[in-house]
């Protein structure tokens, strides 16, 4: 099965379906909070839900192995974001967009246009000048 269609099927209500649900909290404490401890995250995450501190420590070494979060030895572990946002963005969108492009290329760009379209229009102009940009650089042909 297409590593994209398994994110059609999911059930859980979340900003993203590349991540778990706790993977994205955790992350999004990592990058407002830079290297934290397991404790700290913790005490970060359950505010969302109660959680037990095993679980959290748990979903981290996950992360860990997935690449997603570095482990740092200090005085105590140290965790922090392996990729900005941004980073990770387009690390998933490299995996993913070959699969979809390989479906049908014009429709994966209709359907990508439609999403920055409703979430924020102002980056179709941005867009607009990147492809420009790529263009006279010799990257791209008319």
């Amino acid at each position: 099965m297409l590593k994209f269609m398994k994110l059609i099927e999911e059930k859980k209500p979340r900003r993203s379906k590349l991540l778990g649900v706790m993977e994205e909290e955790i992350l999004e404490a990592l990058w407002a909070g830079g290297a934290l401890t397991g404790r700290d995250l913790y005490e970060r995450v359950r505010l969302e839900r109660p959680l037990a501190y095993t679980t959290v420590l748990t979903v981290l070494d996950r992360m860990v192995r997935k690449g997603l979060v570095l482990k740092e030895r200090g005085e105590r572990f140290q965790f922090r974001a392996a990729f900005t946002r941004e980073e990770l963005a387009r690390r998933f969108s490299r995996e993913l967009l070959p699969e979809i492009v390989g479906l049908s290329a014009s429709s994966a760009i209709a359907g990508f246009m439609d999403v920055l379209a409703e979430t924020d229009p102002a980056k179709i102009e941005e867009l607009s000048r990147l492809l420009e940009s790529r263009r006279r650089k010799g990257g791209m042909s008319r």
